[in-house]
């Protein structure tokens, strides 16, 4: 694991970056066929950059990327790529006012034309005077992305996770805070 953390003081920016990278070498049969020797390779990495601005409007950006790679002495390979990024920009008018909307981006594996991005927004208002009371309103899913769907390959078989989403929707909410 390779992680490092850095405050860059003069633009008020945030990083941190991690890195995970994994070897696994093991050995398997296929219908009882002869054993063959197989080699796994996994890196995931992601960064995390956001914002400290003293002034209304900032932002977070998280970007996963996972690389795998598979490889049997009967030459048989398998590699796959897929990314996720999430942005956030935050809106902070006053003390009483924050408006926040995110947008997730997902590629579960850049050789198939199978991408997904979603819009969510929330917005919170605490009162004032009874600062023990506060109102929400959140949506989700805004593009109405109906189902996601993954598709996983290896040396003997191939699988297609698929579910079906929650359609637009929108919540009002109060929180109470004695």
């Amino acid at each position: 694991i390779l992680s490092f953390e850095k405050k860059i003081r003069s633009l008020d920016l945030y990083l941190k970056q991690t890195s995970n990278f994994t070897v696994s070498n093991y050995k398997n049969a296929i219908d009882n066929l002869e054993l063959r020797n197989n080699i796994s390779k996994n890196l995931n990495t992601s960064l995390l950059i956001f914002s400290s601005f003293e002034f209304v409007l900032n932002f977070d950006n998280k970007i996963n990327l996972n690389l795998i790679n598979f490889k049997s002495n009967d030459s048989f390979t398998n590699q796959r790529i897929a990314l996720n990024n999430t942005f956030k920009i935050i809106f902070r008018p006053n003390d009483k006012w924050v408006y926040t909307v995110t947008q997730d981006y997902f590629v579960t594996d850049t050789k198939l034309n199978n991408d997904f991005n979603f819009i969510d927004f929330d917005i919170r208002y605490k009162s004032a005077k009874l600062k023990w009371l506060s109102f929400n309103l959140t949506g989700r899913n805004i593009l109405n992305i109906k189902t996601f769907s993954e598709t996983n390959k290896s040396d003997f078989s191939s699988s297609i996770y698929a579910t079906n989403l929650l359609p637009r929707h929108f919540l009002v909410s109060s929180n109470f805070s004695f």
